[in-house]
């Protein structure tokens, strides 16, 4: 990750910054609210955000649902998120499209329905799915796009 562009400290030995706050980029609230914007977040949420004291603030008080939609769009800001927020839905929305991310992944809070949407688009996921979990329309839904996962069905 580029961590040279503005609200970003260089990591160098003249930084007015601690250790740990070179390792964390240094973002404003101000700099967040603008990428919200960017992204076209609703206003509810820039209003929200605008209303808080700190970029901190917005971090502790953020959930699963909207952390995974600001990573689908900006994912630097991954080293924030607090990933124990994200629920099943959460994941998979996001591990669809940013798949780097699955590492962080509590795979036990997905479902069937979660599974077969994600291996859809993410197959090189199978080997962390609860086969179990899928039921005959997750299976359908699954073995429409991969059909190579049939192997990993059981058999009645």
């Amino acid at each position: 990750m580029d961590t040279t562009g503005p609200g970003f400290s260089k990591n160098n030995h003249n930084s007015p910054y601690t250790d740990q706050q070179q390792k964390e980029p240094q973002v404003t609230k101000k700099e967040f609210i603008a990428l919200l914007k960017d992204i076209y977040a609703c206003q509810e949420s820039i209003d929200w955000c605008q209303a808080q004291h700190s970029f901190e603030d917005i971090k502790k008080c953020s959930n699963g649902e909207w952390w995974s939609y600001l990573l689908r769009k900006q994912p630097q800001f991954a080293e924030y998120c607090d990933w124990a927020n994200l629920n099943g839905d959460d994941w998979r929305r996001l591990l669809q499209t940013h798949p780097q991310f699955a590492e962080h992944c509590d795979w036990t809070k997905l479902d069937g329905y979660n599974w077969s949407c994600l291996l859809r688009a993410q197959p090189q996921l199978a080997e962390h799915c609860d086969w179990r979990k899928l039921d005959g329309y997750d299976w359908s839904w699954l073995l429409q796009e991969q059909p190579q996962l049939s192997i990993h069905r059981p058999t009645k």
